[in-house]
C-alpha cells in the first residue's frame, strides 16, 4: 500500500509539472464605466494608467474623431468613436505588449456612431448611440457577440 501511496504521488506531481498548474486567484479585468479618450496625432490613447493604446491602425480605417470611447470586459477592449462606422475588439497578446483587433459584425450595421456610449450590464456592455431615426443600442460581449442571451 504505501508503495502504491508514494507512485500516486510521484505521478500527480509529475502533471502538475507538466501541465504547469499554478494557483488562481480573482482578478478583475472590466471597467464599471468607459473611457473616453482623445487619440493624438500619431493615433495614440493614454489612460490615467499610464498605460498606452496604438490605435493608428483602426484610425486608418475610419474617419478621424475627436473623441473615442472604449470598455474593457474581462480584458477585452470594446472600442468605437464618434462618426466611426464600426465597432473594434481587441485582444491583447499573450505576454506581449500587443493586441490584435477586428471589426465586431453588428446587424444592421450603423452608418456611424454619433455620440457612441458604453456602460457595463453583467457580463456584458451596452453600447448606445443617436441616429436620425432616434436612440439605439445593442449588447456587446467579451467575445464581440451581440446576442443578449449571453450576457448574462
Amino acid at each position: 500500500m504505501l508503495r502504491f501511496s508514494v507512485l500516486f504521488i510521484s505521478f500527480a506531481s509529475a502533471v502538475f509539472a507538466v501541465s504547469g498548474c499554478v494557483p488562481h486567484t480573482r482578478f478583475n479585468q472590466s471597467y464599471l464605466a468607459s473611457e473616453e479618450l482623445k487619440p493624438t496625432k500619431s493615433g495614440y490613447v493614454s489612460f490615467n494608467t499610464g498605460e498606452t493604446l496604438d490605435i493608428s491602425g483602426i484610425l486608418s480605417k475610419e474617419k478621424d474623431p475627436k473623441n473615442i470611447v472604449l470598455f474593457k470586459i474581462h480584458g477585452k477592449i470594446l472600442l468605437s468613436g464618434d462618426g466611426f462606422k464600426n465597432v473594434w475588439l481587441l485582444s491583447p497578446s499573450c505576454g506581449k505588449d500587443e493586441a490584435g483587433y477586428e471589426i465586431v459584425k453588428i446587424s444592421p450595421s450603423p452608418a456611424s456612431f454619433k455620440n457612441p456610449s458604453m456602460e457595463k450590464s453583467g457580463d456584458c456592455v451596452i453600447l448606445k448611440w443617436e441616429e436620425q431615426s432616434g436612440a439605439q443600442s445593442i449588447y456587446l460581449n467579451y467575445k464581440g457577440q451581440t446576442n443578449v442571451e449571453k450576457c448574462r
